[in-house]
């Protein structure tokens, strides 16, 4: 029994000799976690994955694009541009928007009240690859 285990951990001694240091260390290279970064929409500092409070929204100035997983700003994505959306009580509205800015929609912000469902939708990213469609975020205002 001693004699297999010695053995064993031999074998395992010799295949970690023989198996080239980079290719353990190529998993975790920085540029790695840049490629598999998934984006997010984030409208500044406001996120879509907690409730949306109506004061929140008006004070942001820009959409951004954020990794999913870590929320760290993607220094290498810009919104180019977005589909604004407004539904309450009274009817709906919606704003096309080229650039990340949301000053364009900024008379529809000062419109919104509780309760009223807004939409950002055909959000486009450009990445170093192109430019690629993000997921809708839509929230009813807190």
């Amino acid at each position: 029994m001693k004699k297999t285990i010695f053995l064993a951990a031999i074998c395992c001694i010799l295949l970690s000799a023989k198996t080239p240091f980079s290719i353990t260390t190529a998993a975790f290279a920085p540029s790695d976690t840049a490629i598999t970064a998934k984006p997010c929409f984030q409208l500044g500092s406001v996120s879509f994955s907690k409730p949306l409070a109506l004061a929140d929204l008006v004070k942001q100035q820009n959409c951004i694009a954020v990794d999913c997983k870590s929320g760290l700003k993607m220094k290498s994505a810009e919104i180019v541009s977005y589909k604004f959306s407004h539904l309450n009580k009274a009817g709906m509205s919606e704003m096309i928007v080229n650039g990340n800015s949301l000053k364009p929609i900024r008379d529809l912000l000062k419109k919104l009240k509780v309760g009223d469902f807004v939409q950002f939708s055909e959000i486009k990213l450009k990445t170093k690859e192109g430019v690629i469609l993000l997921n809708n975020c839509g929230a009813v205002l807190q």
